[in-house]
């Protein structure tokens, strides 16, 4: 019995096909010479264990269009004791698939013609005493070899006598592989022949369906459309003519239609495999790929494949793909798309980077990541003006240096000058210690704070405290929008002596991104003797768009304490972003760098929100301006009676520059509550 699930799909699945991918032209084998290609677009297979050739050939086949290839599938060929895969194993691993393997005894001259033909080269490299490493060569020229490195990343460039030096010790050892002249695989941009099946005999909604798909496949779609609506009329209960009408909107590109054309035939009948594909690829084509995502996870796909990461320049592979925990054959969902996404963005060493997806066909998908590295150092002259304004507003300097030994770390130091408040820091950040994802910090710090007498005893004068800190922290998004830090750490003050402190934070996102909630709490102790002291706080924070963009309008309200016994160094305060994070920007908490401001205590709560419009972008720089309302009140200050709530109100210029995060801020306020006047300039973070 012809059954309506199977019935009139063809138009559903020729748009489908539309929407697959198609694939790249595969490289001719017996390709001219004349056809150069300057560099060879292999794709990247990191190795696991000592499986760099099976990386290698790995890389090769999917080259040659072997899709889903991983190092691991040659494992069975490593020799026990010889630290991998022998090149006679690898030779006849490709003959035994049916594949052309020709050894080669290589010369430049000789590797640079097969490439200039788009026929990638495995080539094996002494690494050392005994031990020797293949790599895939992509790219000779200009004195340069670039090779995809199983073990520290893709397009990693060598110069020629270096290059040279590592493969005489193999003898130059090179090996050429070609796919069979003919392939009995199925292009991936043909549509199965399943998908084309012959019709029942005609009669009811099976010959209106029958007859629009024909139109269709003539190329009348209006015609088809009016068969596919008088199916509808006739057979309202069945899906088939509203996929059908769906995969009509999908080929005309109206997405949203065919959105909601799949999603009202899911209604009648959800297990509509042609249905949610066509959902999934609507959603996907509008930019919702978790939706897309949530879509296609009915049907247990997309399975992951490699992921494909761009953009290095010291950083390993590896390290992004440990942070990214998507390995292959896993099946992906919207959780697990957004988690990575956040801890992609956590990666110390980056500057910007995206993440998308690749749809492929057979219900897989490619992981796409491109990165822009920080600098070494300074990356050029918007890098060296942003230190130096840097030096001029708060009176320091910080110094980073990005991965300078490939792990995507990133090594600190930080100096404050200020007479009253100086400051030494350095710290190390790693992401993806020991193969798993998250990132550790290590810092050591020496600070002394200066405050007014008035504000923490009812002596004159003021007070100095210094503080020696030692720490060590790890943070990780545990789930898609739950992220934890964990913290532990020696603290000494003079006059105090040494306390042991634990520290922890949540922060959740909800609304797509639109609000963030963050807890915090640390407690210290004095081994032996001692009250232990601590703090506590909640921090809310709202952005018209999602956190890190440019939202036209972004707030914060938050409240905080510090316990009896804890030192001045753990209160809170608001003023003009120095000394104290809250923004009261008509209120400086800092004076000449002694803590004098009005909003300072044991206790604080805090609120800004803030409306900000594009104006200008000349070149690279884009300018801004801003509103803003500012409130805060402290509570427990050491002065008598109660402090009032003060209330600011301002305007501003907003600048953002390429390769700095966050805005530059230059404010003018004046307090509402009792009429005091400022202008001050700091950096606004997302």
């Amino acid at each position: 019995m012809y059954s309506w699930r199977a019935a009139g799909f063809c138009v559903a699945a020729a748009a489908l096909m539309r929407f697959a991918p198609a694939v790249a032209a595969s490289p001719v084998a017996g390709g001219s010479a004349a056809q150069a290609v300057r560099f060879l677009d292999v794709p990247y297979v990191p190795q696991s264990g000592v499986l760099c050739g099976g990386a290698a050939l790995a890389m090769v086949l999917r080259y040659w269009g072997k899709a889903g290839v991983l190092a691991e599938d040659f494992a069975a060929l490593a020799e026990p004791g010889q630290g991998g895969l022998l090149p006679a194993a690898l030779v006849k691993a490709v003959e035994d698939a049916g594949w052309t393997a020709l050894p080669l005894a290589g010369t430049q001259a000789g590797i640079a013609e097969h490439l200039a033909r788009g026929r990638p080269i495995i080539a094996l490299l002494r690494a050392g005493a005994g031990s020797y490493h293949y790599v895939v060569l992509v790219a000779w020229t200009g004195g340069w070899v670039v090779v995809h490195d199983p073990v520290v990343g893709p397009f990693r460039a060598l110069r020629d006598a270096e290059f040279a030096a590592a493969w005489s010790g193999s003898g130059n050892w090179a090996l050429l592989i070609l796919p069979p002249q003919t392939s009995g695989e199925q292009a991936a941009s043909e549509p199965p022949a399943a998908v084309l099946p012959a019709f029942a005999a005609p009669g009811g909604c099976d010959s209106l369906l029958a007859a629009g798909v024909q139109l269709a496949r003539q190329g009348d779609v209006a015609g088809a459309e009016h068969e596919f609506l008088a199916a509808r009329a006739l057979c309202p209960g069945s899906s088939a003519p509203l996929r059908e009408l769906a995969g009509l909107c999908f080929l005309a590109d109206d997405w949203s239609g065919a959105s909601r054309l799949a999603q009202c035939a899911l209604v009648l009948d959800a297990s509509d495999a042609h249905a949610r594909r066509l959902l999934a690829g609507s959603r996907f084509l509008l930019g919702d790929v978790e939706g897309a995502l949530r879509a296609w996870n009915h049907l247990s796909e997309p399975r992951i494949d490699l992921a494909r990461i761009d953009g290095l320049e010291r950083t390993r592979y590896a390290v992004v793909a440990v942070q990214l925990e998507l390995p292959p054959g896993r099946l992906l969902t919207p959780a697990a798309y957004r988690r990575a996404g956040r801890r992609l963005q956590e990666l110390p060493a980056q500057s910007d980077l995206r993440l998308s997806l690749d749809p492929l066909p057979g219900g897989i998908t490619q992981p796409n990541v491109t990165v822009l590295e920080r600098p070494l150092v300074f990356g050029g002259r918007w890098d060296v003006a942003s230190a130096g304004l840097d030096a001029v507003l708060r009176q320091g300097i910080d110094v980073a240096v990005a991965s300078p030994l490939g792990h995507g770390e990133l090594w600190s130091a930080g100096w404050d000058w200020w007479r009253e408040r100086p400051r030494l820091c350095l710290s190390l950040t790693v992401p993806a210690v020991g193969g798993r994802p998250g990132i550790w910090c290590v810092e050591g710090s020496w600070e002394r704070q200066t405050y007014a007498s008035a504000l923490v005893s009812s002596a004159s004068g003021t007070v100095r405290e210094e503080r020696r800190r030692t720490g060590l922290s790890f943070a990780d998004w545990v789930g898609p929008d739950l992220r934890l830090e964990i913290g532990a750490a020696l603290d000494e003050w003079d006059g105090r002596g040494t306390h042991a402190s634990l520290a922890g934070s949540a922060e959740t996102r909800w609304a797509g991104d639109r609000l963030a909630l963050t807890a915090a709490l640390a407690r210290w102790a004095k081994p032996g003797s001692g009250s232990p002291f601590g703090t506590g706080s909640l921090l809310l924070r709202w952005w018209s768009r999602g956190a890190g963009e440019d939202a036209a309008w972004r707030g914060c309200l938050g409240i905080s304490r510090a316990t009896a016994d804890a030192p001045p160094a753990l209160w809170s305060g608001a003023g003009t972003g120095y000394g104290r994070a809250p923004l009261l920007r008509a209120h400086p908490l800092l004076d000449g760098g002694v803590v004098r401001g009005p909003v300072f205590g044991r206790a604080l709560a805090h609120a800004t929100i803030e409306r900000q419009a594009r104006l200008w972008r000349p070149g690279l720089v884009l300018l801004g301006g801003a509103v803003f309302v500012d409130a805060a009140k402290p509570w427990e200050t050491g002065r008598a009676g109660r402090a009032a709530w003060q209330v600011d109100v301002g305007a501003g210029l907003r600048v953002k520059v390429p390769g700095r995060r966050g805005q530059l801020r230059i404010d003018a306020a004046r307090g509402f509550t009792d009429g005091n006047s400022a202008v001050s300039a700091g950096w606004l973070y997302p």
